[in-house]
């Protein structure tokens, strides 16, 4: 079960690494990792990962683990096919940006682009918000310190 939970938790995303922009630059075009903010409009706040590592020490119910899970399972059907579109039209933005010399219809399609990734954002904001409600309040700041102290 927790396996299965941990490899839900990949898919929806892993612990960002902060790269410097030449070097994001390299990974995108080689299609290899996207930087953290590839699909945000802000670097994500990624709690999950780090609830699945102190699962033990936050003592999750099974009535939280399955809440859990039915989150992650939610916010993955949402994201998949977002990512999807962001990854679509950053790489069509690319190639429209040297290839149309029309300044209003690259910027309606920058336009277009960031609005995706505010969505995207927002079910960062919309996993924060729903680990608040589903932990306690005390199992969330002991979340945030367990958090801070290995990073």
């Amino acid at each position: 079960m927790l396996k299965k939970l941990f490899l839900s938790i990949v898919l929806v995303g892993s612990v960002g690494f902060a790269f410097s922009e030449r070097q994001c630059i390299k990974l995108i075009e080689s299609g290899r990792i996207k930087c953290p903010t590839h699909y945000y409009i802000v670097e994500p706040v990624k709690l999950m990962p780090y609830l699945i590592k102190f699962h033990k020490e936050l003592n999750l119910t099974e009535k939280q683990k399955k809440e859990i899970k039915s989150l992650i399972k939610e916010i993955k059907e949402r994201i998949i096919p977002l990512d999807r579109e962001i990854d679509r039209v950053s790489q069509k933005l690319r190639q429209d940006m040297v290839k149309i010399d029309d300044k209003n219809y690259i910027r309606a399609e920058m336009y277009y682009l960031a609005a995706l990734k505010v969505r995207r954002s927002m079910y960062n904001y919309y996993c924060i918000q729903s680990l608040k409600k589903i932990l306690s309040k005390e199992q969330f700041e002991k979340l945030l310190h367990l958090m801070e102290r290995v990073k």
